[in-house]
């Protein structure tokens, strides 16, 4: 079985080498590790490079003469990808070394599923860990998990998302890659469409580091958040109409608090910066759309 890694990368050369050595050194060996560098201008590239020189029959890198976005990057590489399963990996992360053993022992021991997820740390810009996915006495999601997905609720004390789940390939091809339209949430829609069609389990054993730093995309501003997560949920809104009167809404009642949350944090950072006419604005609309009297609480309580 041939196990492929994709590290996708912008401008993250204090982060990179170390992202890179870290499958390098995985206790199983992959069969190819592809690497998409998008456009960088911090000398990402020189790095990748040296280190691609370094391992010419396993490194395949790839660099774009323009920024092509995340969803880009993504089906770049899985249109690269020659293994038979893969994961992939974020430049500005790292694998822990037995990453690739444990999730594919995982997937050999549930052939009913075609991904595996695991839990991992969460570590700051200063190399602290802060945290985990899940617990341990968590019962995280597997199965049949896309209720779950559509929530973002995987049953996790964190209550995040998982990260790096490895999969097969012809599995996530049939699924169609990745949405070039967002520029945040790619991956939510992509795993609506794979947990719609195949299921998933889980791996207790931690096998990665993701950063909280503050050029994540995922500090992105909450109205892109927003933005990008109305456009998701519009693409499967048809596939979420489809399910008894009690599970839709259920997934909406989720979806909306989310929703509701991003415009809160909306709200309280115009006015910390005082743009008091995007405060008003926001105000306004988090009041219409989610119910004035519980936030006008929050307005009075969180910002006066």
């Amino acid at each position: 079985m041939r196990i492929s890694v994709y590290i996708t990368s912008y401008n993250k050369s204090a982060y990179i080498q170390e992202a890179i050595e870290s499958v390098l050194h995985q206790s199983l060996k992959p069969h190819e590790i592809i690497i998409i560098d998008d456009n960088s201008t911090d000398g990402s590239q020189d790095i990748i490079s040296s280190i691609a020189k370094e391992n010419s029959t396993l490194i395949k890198p790839v660099f774009n003469e323009q920024n092509m976005g995340v969803s880009n990057c993504r089906n770049m590489a899985l249109e690269r990808i020659s293994g038979d399963i893969f994961t992939f990996l974020d430049g500005d992360d790292y694998f822990l070394p037995n990453k690739l053993a444990d999730e594919y022992d995982c997937l050999k021991q549930n052939p009913e599923c075609k991904a595996v997820y695991s839990n991992f740390f969460y570590e700051d810009k200063s190399g602290n860990k802060t945290g985990e996915f899940a617990a341990k006495s968590d019962s995280p999601a597997k199965g049949k998990i896309l209720i779950n997905t559509l929530k973002r609720d995987y049953k996790v004390s964190s209550r995040n998302n998982f990260i790096y789940e490895m999969m097969d390939t012809e599995s996530a091809r049939q699924v169609g890659g990745y949405d070039p339209v967002l520029r945040i949430w790619e991956d939510w829609d992509f795993r609506i469409r794979f947990s719609n069609l195949f299921k998933v389990t889980y791996n207790p054993t931690i096998c990665s580091v993701y950063r909280k730093i503050p050029q994540s995309l995922s500090r992105s501003n909450p109205l892109d958040h927003l933005k990008n997560q109305k456009i998701v949920l519009k693409k499967n809104f048809q596939m979420i109409e489809s399910f008894d009167n009690v599970t839709r809404s259920q997934v909406l009642n989720s979806i909306n608090r989310k929703h509701e949350r991003l415009l809160r944090i909306s709200v309280k950072e115009y006015y910390d910066i005082k743009k008091i006419i995007f405060f008003i604005f926001y105000s306004l609309k988090l009041c219409i759309q989610f119910g004035s009297k519980r936030n006008l609480r929050f307005i009075i309580k969180e910002v006066f």
